[in-house]
């Protein structure tokens, strides 16, 4: 056995040797080169090339043709010589003779089809791919073109297929050809019904409306890019799925859109008792309850509360709700209610309707009317304050083109509004009233831009101005804490003038999750009862935002102006509101 073990490796050897001395190595020599240039065939002559007997010559000119016809000399031929260039038996040289022929050149193409009434554009498309040689290639490049200009055009079921060319002009060199392609549209994905898969509370109806397909609309890519964008602004939906075009077996053309119910319920509530720090001060409730539910029995309908005990003697009530597409027609409506009492000194009423006419999928228009009162403390006597009421009237614009509404990564989005109001006024003295007449002016813009990959740079530019010849402290803008200027007390300046900037570099973590540096700067200017007051602030801090069951949790480490790191604030806020 030990024997027989011993011959077995020595047969083995012995054929390995064979075969190693039935291998060389080949030098690759190219002869007649004219229109192309050795650097076109870089791949094959300076590769380490080896092969046994007459499949190297194969596998050559099997290179060398490709390189070739990919450059447009369909009429090529070669000539291959194999020869050894040296005594040794491992190396061969490959002569290749080139016999190039004529360039074909690609100067005119034809498409053939009675779908379309106009197919100029196409024909603009097709006229960049002319001038390039014809090869596989450009005639594949082509038949893409023509697929996807059909396919934006409804054809989703369109076949394309090459009819042949035809020779135009011919020189020594080069032929000028025409390529005649032949498109079968078939049927147009005309969309008679919409399917929805996964929609448990949501109203098919309401997925259909906010869809806004037209009469026997026509399915394309475009269109389900649209359709995707808008369900996803409607923030209800945790996944929205490609929609899918088919035809049923009734011959209808059905689209189906696959979704996941996401979380629109919240409920956040921090609440604490602070005793009396005597035997005659009572104890006071402080803290925050915030609820939001942003699709009422599956009808998109939206309601929120927003209570806030900010101090003993500071309270904030606020009540919205959202009536979407009032009688079939895109009309939203938002009546609110908010109740402020400040600071023991006075007790603000505001009751609202708002009406949004939407003129587009990213621009609408509003009307609004808010009646407000303020009572001054029966407590407290001040000369900043007397009793009023209020009506006004406005009027706003707003151009949204946001990816998402609570957690755009591009995009803008712009508001403006403008108030007139008729305030009346009893004075505390005499006891008499008297009319002033008062003007607010509203704007905010922001705008996201990608940077990177995951990281996005998020800018927001806001200005509040108060116009008038006498006004009060209650009809002041408020400025400081979590939404405007962080670094600062909630409301902590006021002015009839406001301008702020809020700039947030984000990296995403995951969807709905990242962490964020940011810088705001803040201007209040006011002059009111001899107060003549004019400052710039600004904070600056990190944070993080995390997808939680309450919505876009927020929170902020912020330092404002002459703080040490000991002395810096934290922000929370929750971006799951009305």
């Amino acid at each position: 056995m030990k024997i027989n073990f011993i011959y077995f490796i020595i047969f083995i050897l012995f054929l390995c040797r064979f075969s190693v001395a039935q291998t060389s190595n080949y030098i690759i020599e190219l002869e007649g080169l004219d229109q192309t240039s050795p650097q076109d065939y870089e791949g094959i002559t300076q590769s380490n090339f080896t092969a046994i007997g007459d499949s190297a010559v194969t596998i050559i000119k099997e290179k060398t043709s490709s390189v070739l016809t990919s450059l447009g000399f369909i009429d090529h031929s070669l000539e291959i010589t194999l020869t050894d260039t040296s005594q040794s038996e491992k190396e061969k040289t490959i002569r290749v003779k080139v016999i190039e022929g004529k360039k074909y050149i690609v100067d005119e193409i034809i498409v053939e089809s009675s779908s379309l009434e106009d197919d100029s554009h196409l024909i603009r498309e097709l006229n960049i791919l002319t001038g390039t040689p014809l090869n596989d290639a450009a005639v594949i490049a082509v038949s893409d073109k023509i697929l996807e200009h059909y396919l934006n055009e409804g054809f989703l079921f369109a076949r394309v297929k090459l009819n042949g060319f035809e020779k135009l002009e011919e020189d020594e060199d080069e032929v000028q050809v025409k390529l005649n392609f032949i498109i079968v549209p078939e049927r147009k994905s005309v969309i008679d019904k919409v399917l929805t898969e996964g929609n448990d509370a949501t109203d098919a109806d309401v997925i259909v409306r906010e869809i806004r397909l037209t009469e026997r609309s026509v399915f394309n890519q475009s269109l389900s890019e649209k359709i995707v964008r808008r369900l996803k602004r409607l923030n209800i939906f945790s996944r929205v799925g490609t929609p899918e075009y088919f035809i049923d077996q009734n011959d209808k053309g059905t689209l189906k859109i696959s979704l996941a119910e996401g979380n629109t319920n919240s409920f956040d509530g921090i609440i604490g008792y602070i005793p009396g720090t005597s035997g005659k001060e009572k104890g006071y409730f402080s803290g925050l309850v915030n609820m939001s539910f942003r699709n009422l029995f599956g009808t998109m309908r939206a309601f929120s509360l927003k209570w806030q005990q900010v101090s003993r003697s500071s309270q904030d009530l606020e009540i919205n709700y959202f009536e979407p597409w009032l009688f079939g027609l895109p009309i939203n409506l938002y009546p609110s209610f908010f109740q402020r009492k400040q600071d023991s000194t006075y007790v603000q009423r505001n009751i609202g309707l708002k009406t949004e006419v939407l003129a587009s999928e990213f621009l609408s228009f509003s009307l609004s009317v808010h009646s407000e009162k303020v009572i001054p403390s029966a407590e407290r006597t001040i000369s900043l304050l007397s009793r009023s009421t209020s009506l006004s009237v406005g009027g706003g614009v707003k151009f949204d083109t946001r990816d998402d509404v609570f957690f755009p990564t591009e995009g803008l989005v712009f508001r403006t509004d403008y108030f007139l109001i008729r305030k009346e006024i009893t004075k505390q003295i005499k006891s008499s009233s008297a009319r002033i007449d008062l003007r607010k002016i509203v704007a905010d813009f922001d705008y996201y831009q990608p940077t990177f990959t995951n990281q996005i740079f998020a800018v927001s530019v806001h200005g509040r101005e108060l116009r008038g010849n006498d006004y009060d402290i209650s009809d002041l803008f408020r400025l400081g804490g979590t939404n405007t200027l962080r670094g600062y007390e909630e409301n902590q300046f006021s002015g009839s003038r406001l301008l702020w900037m809020n700039n947030e570099y984000r990296v995403l973590l995951a969807e709905k999750n990242f962490v964020f540096v940011f810088l705001d700067v803040g201007y209040y200017y006011r002059n009111i009862m001899n107060d003549n007051l004019s400052k710039v602030k600004f904070g600056y801090g990190l944070g993080v935002a995390v997808d939680s069951p309450l919505g876009i949790l927020k929170v902020n480490y912020a330092l404002g102006e002459g703080d040490s790191i000991s002395k810096g604030k934290i922000h929370f806020g929750i971006i799951n509101a009305f």
